[in-house]
């Protein structure tokens, strides 16, 4: 799957703050390939804030659970 990490990163970011969170994601905020899905990690000092996945329409869905690969 194509996809460019510094859009998706600033999608997330868009997303975040339309759903009214105020924690401002950090540098380490990337762009993971887990099981061949597309996650969008959004980090800052304090650890995760939010995760969303490249759908197969090309949205990104928050999700509640996160994957175990990935750590706070």
């Amino acid at each position: 799957m194509q996809y460019d990490s510094n859009d998706l990163t600033r999608r997330a970011m868009a997303a975040h703050f339309r759903a009214g969170n105020r924690d401002q994601p950090g540098n380490d905020s990337d762009v993971m390939e887990i099981e061949g899905r597309v996650y969008v990690v959004l980090r800052n000092v304090n650890g995760i804030l939010n995760v969303y996945r490249l759908t197969s329409q090309g949205k990104l869905r928050v999700l509640r659970r996160w994957p175990p690969e990935m750590k706070s």
